[in-house]
């Protein structure tokens, strides 16, 4: 007469501090990191972090635009935030946005210094040197 298999979940209880006799699979989950834990990096941040890291790295940008540039670029608050920053120089109507994009890259992304480039107005001290 054939037997009947084992039933796998038997010995099992949700309660039971034993890590034995939790099936393998329950006991691999359970090391798992959760998604948004601090020092995961940026990537895994919540949205809503990314917007605030995104806008304390961007002056003056809404939490509509952050969302936005976020969503248009992957997630990649980096990637956001350098588009943000290209839209406010070009925002200023001085040059053509590929020429804002290649100033901001000429003094490391700083917002106010490729400002101050473009504008013209600002001593010595802030250029890149």
């Amino acid at each position: 007469m054939p037997q009947a298999a084992p039933d796998p979940k038997a010995n099992f209880s949700a309660n039971n501090s034993n890590p034995g006799v939790r099936p393998p699979s329950l006991r691999a989950t359970a090391r798992l990191p959760q998604r948004g834990c601090p020092g995961d990096g940026q990537e895994a941040a919540r949205p809503a972090d990314k917007v605030q890291m995104l806008q304390a790295m961007v002056h003056g940008v809404t939490t509509e635009e952050c969302q936005a540039a976020l969503q248009s670029h992957s997630w990649s608050v980096q990637r956001a935030a350098q588009y943000l920053k290209v839209e406010q120089l070009f925002g200023l109507g001085l040059r053509p946005r590929m020429e804002c994009h290649k100033v901001l890259e000429m003094f490391d992304w700083n917002l106010e210094q490729a400002g101050c480039h473009l504008l013209g107005s600002c001593g010595p001290a802030h250029h890149k040197r």
